[in-house]
């Protein structure tokens, strides 16, 4: 069984690095503040236009770069983008469930106007 966990906290980072879950998906923690707030001071200073709603993307991670997200949580900068979560390893060293590339995630939308459907992501190594 694969199992991806949504969240990327360290408690879960021990989970992959102990092989009980094979990935995980969580929000980028940097863009939740840091970049809203450069978003507010465009629209207010600048006159910025947006989007009613904002992707604020998401990391995922697997065995590959689990110790750039540890780093990231022990000196509380997320400032960096981590290293491909397919590419540090050969195919042969992947974990089987995930030498295809695919991965399919899915969760609940956090808001009644998103439909399921429309939160599912899909995320395939080129």
């Amino acid at each position: 069984m694969t199992t991806i966990v949504f969240d990327t906290l360290p408690v879960e980072l021990e989970f992959l690095q102990d092989g009980y879950v094979q990935g995980l998906v969580g929000q980028k923690y940097w863009g939740w503040g840091y970049d809203t707030v450069q978003m507010i001071y465009d629209k207010i200073v600048e006159g910025a236009e947006y989007e009613d709603w904002t992707d604020s993307g998401m990391d995922i991670v697997t065995e590959n770069n689990v110790d750039a997200m540890i780093e990231a949580w022990e000196t509380s900068d997320f400032t960096k983008p981590l290293p491909d979560p397919f590419a540090a390893a050969p195919a042969e060293a992947m974990h089987p469930a995930l030498e295809d590339g695919k991965i399919t995630i899915a969760w609940i939308p956090d808001s009644a106007s998103r439909s399921a459907a429309s939160s599912a992501r899909s995320c395939q190594r080129s």
